[in-house]
């Protein structure tokens, strides 16, 4: 680190400075170490972690925690160190995006301190004294203690050995190292020096030598013209495509992407500003107002702007079936709950067989259909309509009973007469098909299963399951139809032949054989884990994923396809290779019946009209008449990246200023508009604990539902010209809104 500012040390142990940071080797934190970034950005190697830190960012580092620097000096930091043995988890740097609320207050205490340390006014040392406080306690109130203690485990010091070796990977990163040859090196065996070097530096040592390779790559595809090939030559890298994927998977695209995009953004890194104090007093005055906020709202605020005129075109919603998985246990009073929601007409029907109590007894079957029955007539009175889910797992049960193929298409030959004298009408009904074995990397098809699919041709519509959508003409929709679903819920409709034909094509047989689809779930339900484990979202984890649900149906609406997604009432897993965990953390309902945020994400979306008039990445608005409805989300770019892959290279507003200009409207008109945000859910955290306690009355879960359901106000006004509708979101915000003529 190169001081740009001499130390300035307090009578309250804390010490203050301005510096620029360049790269720096592993070593023990010897105080808890604030850095608040005034310009240009570095990363932090962390417990075995690289953060990247960019202007605005606040991050603390424990006393003895491990750490590191890669920077290039054209960066300045406000670092604060403070005599303190408490330990904070904090995971990702505090920012107008992550914990806004504890940024506004203690960047706001940071720069207040360095202001008043520098310009010396009267009464200085005592104002200081009361923020020095001000900060602790925030850092109480707002970072969740760590339950780890390393006073006692000799990480104050790295060991002599595994500084050596760290020294000697940052030199040598270019050349050919590996576990072998470090081993070699420094006469230690492999198991030995792996085991050591993972228990002090938190990192492997491949990951590490990963790490440095790509830090320095990074560098040269920024800031340099050099080919790839070169590049990845001069780093270490064995060859051009290991380099390129190493690099995608840490920064969001191949090196060559990487570096045409920056070229596309003017960055101003300062390069030749010192920042001394009076520039620093000076980009810290923003943060210095009442906890920062009055300053910072305009900065932080992404403003959307949108006119709508009465004869603005519109184009056709999408279509959007939902269907919801049920658990077989109390399905009569699942299907009311269903009912009251008003969210789908499609429940899922599965283990047909079970259903129907099959028995086989050499080679003969018998069932008796009435328990299924029940179950449609159940439906049917309600109003809902049957979502039948055939797949390899009914012949798995049908052989453990003791049957054949032969006798799997014989018993669904005989069940669909028996539908067909039972039920006159079964025209809207929906026959799914899943053929794959989905736990096993054969890519096996189950044959049984695909023969019984002509036996339903006569109900309803039939969807057959592919992994991916196939490179065919979409066909009308007509007798000989049938629609693929694909594991993103799309369906398009196409030769029914042409179907049962791809069924056994190479390609699907090999997507499926290598678990692609269990692959993406898995990988999916790892980042809602990380994010579970993060303190802050941890108050608010319905509201992350009923916002990040919404996303996809915000970009699905430029899509002409139709789509069948599956909905979990109560942590029912929403296909046979679907995660438990994940099901229950997309559920509508708690195990208490308690409605999840998902619910109303999804109410909200049913709400809407047919009609679109406009939207974008954020908000849709619809028309019906002279009547409107809108619906805004404003999810947060680093979530998405955690959940969905995407790379978002943007820095994002902490708040979305949404103002639809309705021109040239008259009449009175009733604006209704219902929000969920963070501090709402964290308001209520209190009601959520008792939502998952064991048993809980009837009386009680109508009240939590109450004083949980979305803030609403609602006014009425009198429009002579136009009106302008003014939404705010904070991050992680969902508004939906209704304007209704009433005269």
């Amino acid at each position: 680190m190169e001081s740009q500012t001499g130390a300035v040390l307090m009578r309250q142990r804390l010490s203050m400075e301005v510096i620029s940071i360049v790269d720096k080797a592993l070593e023990a934190n010897l105080s808890t170490t604030i850095f608040f970034v005034l310009s240009g950005n570095f990363e932090v190697l962390h417990n075995g972690r690289v953060i990247y830190l960019k202007e605005g960012d606040i991050y603390l580092i424990n006393r003895y925690d491990l750490f590191g620097f890669v920077g290039d000096g054209s960066n300045h930091v406000l670092v604060t160190q403070v005599n303190s043995t408490a330990r904070y988890q904090l995971r990702n740097p505090l920012s107008p995006s992550y914990m806004k609320e504890a940024y506004d207050k203690i960047s706001h205490a940071l720069a207040t301190i360095f202001i008043e340390t520098q310009t010396k006014q009267q009464g200085f040392e005592d104002i200081i004294e009361g923020y020095v406080y001000r900060l602790r306690g925030l850092f109480q109130r707002y970072l969740p203690h760590s339950n780890r203690n390393r006073t006692d485990n000799k990480l104050k010091e790295l060991s002599q050995k595994s500084r050596e070796i760290i020294d000697y990977i940052n030199l040598n990163y270019a050349e050919d190292i590996s576990l072998d040859s470090l081993s070699e090196t420094f006469f230690l065996s492999k198991y030995y020096l792996a085991h050591s070097f993972k228990e002090q530096v938190g990192l492997t040592v491949g990951n590490y030598i990963k790490e440095i390779r790509l830090i320095h790559s990074h560098a040269l595809v920024e800031k340099t013209t050099r080919s790839m090939i070169d590049i990845a030559n001069e780093t270490g890298f064995p060859n051009v495509r290991s380099f390129s994927e190493g690099f995608k998977q840490k920064y969001g695209l191949t090196p060559l992407a990487y570096r045409q995009e920056r070229q596309l953004i003017e960055v101003d890194l300062k390069e030749d500003v010192l920042i001394k104090e009076l520039a620093a007093i000076q980009i810290l005055n923003d943060y210095a107002g009442i906890d920062g906020v009055s300053q910072l709202n305009k900065k932080h605020t992404k403003e959307i702007e949108v006119n709508i005129y009465p004869n603005t075109d519109n184009k056709p919603m999408p279509q959007s079936n939902l269907f919801v998985r049920v658990n077989e246990e109390n399905f009569v009073e699942q299907l009311d709950k269903i009912q009251k929601m008003s969210l789908t007409r499609y429940v899922s029907v599965t283990n047909l067989l079970g259903l129907i109590k099959l028995k086989v007894n050499r080679g003969k079957f018998s069932y008796d259909e009435t328990c299924l029955f029940n179950h449609l007539h159940a439906l049917l009175d309600r109003g809902l309509l049957p979502y039948f889910q055939i797949s390899f797992l009914d012949y798995d049960y049908l052989e453990e009973l003791g049957g054949s193929g032969d006798t799997f298409s014989d018993i669904y030959r005989c069940l669909v007469n028996d539908l067909h004298r039972e039920f006159r009408c079964m025209l809207e009904w929906r026959v799914e098909f899943r053929c794959f074995y989905e736990f096993e990397n054969s890519g096996k098809l189950c044959h049984p299963v695909k023969n019984v699919i002509s036996h339903f041709r006569g109900i309803g519509c039939t969807l057959i399951h592919l992994p991916v959508q196939p490179d065919l003409e979409v066909e009308q929709v007509g007798e000989d139809v049938a629609y693929i679903i694909d594991d993103l819920a799309r369906v398009k409709g196409y030769s029914y032949e042409a179907i049962i034909e791809l069924l056994t094509e190479t390609k699907y047989l090999d997507i499926i054989s290598e678990n692609k689809n269990i692959e993406l779930q898995s990988d999916l339900v790892k980042r809602m884990s990380r994010l579970e484990e993060d303190t802050y979202y941890q108050g608010f984890m319905d509201l992350v994923y009923a916002n990040q649900m919404l996303w996809p149906f915000m970009h699905r609406l430029n899509q002409s396809y139709t789509s069948f997604e599956p909905l979990s009432l109560k942590g029912k897993p929403l296909f046979t290779y679907f995660p438990k965990s994940m099901a229950s953390s997309l559920s509508l309902l708690n195990e208490n019946n308690i409605r999840r945020d998902m619910w109303y994400a999804y109410q909200f979306r049913s709400k809407l009209f047919s009609g679109i008039i406009f939207n974008n990445e954020f908000c849709v608005i619809t028309k019906q008449g002279d009547n409107y409805r809108l619906l805004a989300i404003y999810p947060e770019n680093e979530v998405l990246e955690n959940l969905f892959g995407n790379t978002v290279s943007d820095e994002q507003e902490a708040t979305m200023s949404l103002k639809i200009k309705l021109q040239e409207l008259k009449g009175t008109y009733q604006i209704v508009e219902q929000k969920i945000t963070p501090d709402q859910k964290m308001s209520q955290k209190d009601y959520y604990n008792i939502a998952n306690s064991e048993k809980l009355s009837s009386d009680l879960i109508r009240y939590i539902d109450e004083v949980t359901q979305p803030t609403l106000k609602m006014k009425v006004e009198k429009i002579s010209n136009g009106i302008d509708i003014v939404l705010k979101l904070p991050i992680f915000g969902i508004s939906y809104c209704e304007i209704s003529k009433i005269d």
